[in-house]
């Protein structure tokens, strides 16, 4: 479980080989996050990065203690998290996760479409789920972001989200 005080940069999604790598799906725009020698959180403990590599839009971790496929298998599902006061530098139109989760989606009409529930990073442009619909996170598509207002528009393309039904 995370804390406030905490950042979700990652979450393990199993076991890689048999001397307690882990694979985790990554939940950050900055992969140097996970460096070898860097310093996450696992489970509120911190735990050392001893060597870190990418293959298929995966981490591939060594943790220091973790050294059996069992350790590693144990830590399925877990979060992969760093203190919430090294959240990085954002430049204008850039956005962490954590910030969007929970803003109200509307059209530019103003009429609701949903809840932002999550990013997925994508090669070509993240994807941001709004009450299950998957809207590309592009200019063509995302018209404003309000932080303050916690307000965000979008322009979807007809049968994008579920019409109303007629009364």
């Amino acid at each position: 479980m995370t804390h406030e005080s905490e950042l979700r940069i990652g979450r393990i999604v199993g076991a890689h080989g048999t001397r307690g790598a882990v694979r985790v799906e990554t939940m950050t725009d900055f992969p140097s996050r996970f460096a070898a020698g860097k310093s996450v959180l696992l489970r509120g403990a911190p735990v050392t990065i001893v060597s870190a590599s990418f293959h298929a839009g995966q981490a591939r971790l060594v943790l220091e203690g973790v050294d059996t496929r069992e350790a590693a298998d144990a830590l399925k599902w877990e979060y992969v998290c760093v203190p919430a006061g090294e959240r990085p530098e954002t430049g204008e139109g850039e956005y962490l996760e954590r910030e969007l989760v929970g803003c109200t989606v509307v059209d530019p009409q103003g009429r609701p479409l949903g809840e932002f529930e999550r990013v997925f990073h994508t090669p070509a442009h993240d994807l941001w789920q709004v009450s299950g619909v998957l809207v590309p996170a592009i200019r063509e598509f995302v018209e404003s972001v309000s932080l303050a207002d916690r307000l965000i528009v979008v322009r979807p393309i007809p049968g994008m989200f579920p019409e109303e039904s007629p009364p």
